[in-house]
């Protein structure tokens, strides 16, 4: 999952020029097909809105993702997903 949306990552041009780094933390919560159950939110911020911004662009742009492993039982996962930015 980590790689799926780490290929979206657009590095906003703003936030370079600014020398803006972090990283923001995303709830995400899939279903067992991988798809987004309800938007990605944002739980702790990166300190930059654009980078925050960015980070829940990639997570919507990434999905869906694989599907829950067989032997996982409930129809929904909830999952903590660092997206760092750095220059």
């Amino acid at each position: 999952m980590r790689a799926e949306v780490e290929a979206q990552q657009r590095y906003p041009r703003r936030a370079q020029r600014l020398g803006q780094q972090g990283t923001a933390v995303i709830s995400v919560r899939l279903t067992r097909a991988g798809a987004l159950a309800e938007a990605p939110v944002l739980i702790r911020s990166s300190g930059h809105a654009l980078l925050d911004a960015e980070a829940l662009r990639m997570v919507e742009a990434a999905a869906p993702f694989p599907g829950l492993p067989a032997g996982y039982t409930a129809d929904t996962v909830a999952l903590e997903l660092p997206v760092r930015f750095s220059l």
